[in-house]
């Protein structure tokens, strides 16, 4: 069965959710481009990362919404109607966005040594690598948390 574009329910609830979290306008754009454009919602912008919700097919619209569930956003119960959006929920891949927000950051911070950042993921985290989306805000807010507290890089 062919995906058709976003229903109106699931813009609203997406809307919700990020105002719920506190989600900026950068960090909607980032979970927004982690998603192509798909013929049956806009055939011109195909193949481009959305830009908007309204650019989401109706999966992209539930996997998004199960997203935000798995960062606190209480509406419903995530979904788990087929096997390929159960697997998404269990073990998220950290995203493009997420992984390159994670760069900026690391690149913000002044480390001590040449490998501060691997020390800081293994002793504070208790990770070797960023391997799923969970990880990944773990390590954003990590990272955001260093700088609040003075370990910016000097400009």
């Amino acid at each position: 069965m062919p995906d058709s574009a976003i229903t109106r329910k699931q813009l609203k609830a997406l809307h919700a959710g990020f105002r719920f979290l506190s989600i900026n306008r950068v960090e909607k754009l980032g979970y927004l481009g982690s998603y192509l454009i798909l013929p049956c919602v806009d055939r011109e912008l195909a193949g481009r990362p959305a830009e908007s919700t309204k650019h989401l097919s109706r999966r992209q619209a539930r996997q998004l919404i199960t997203r935000l569930q798995q960062r606190g956003f209480p509406i419903g119960r995530p979904y788990s109607g087929s096997p390929v959006d159960r697997s998404h929920m269990d073990a998220t891949i950290a995203t493009p966005a997420q992984s390159a927000q994670v760069k900026r950051l690391r690149e913000e911070i002044a480390w001590r040594t040449e490998h501060g950042f691997e020390a800081w993921l293994m002793t504070r985290l208790s990770m070797e690598r960023i391997r799923t989306f969970a990880d990944a805000e773990r390590v954003i807010e990590g990272l955001k948390g260093l700088k609040r507290h003075g370990h910016a890089a000097a400009e």
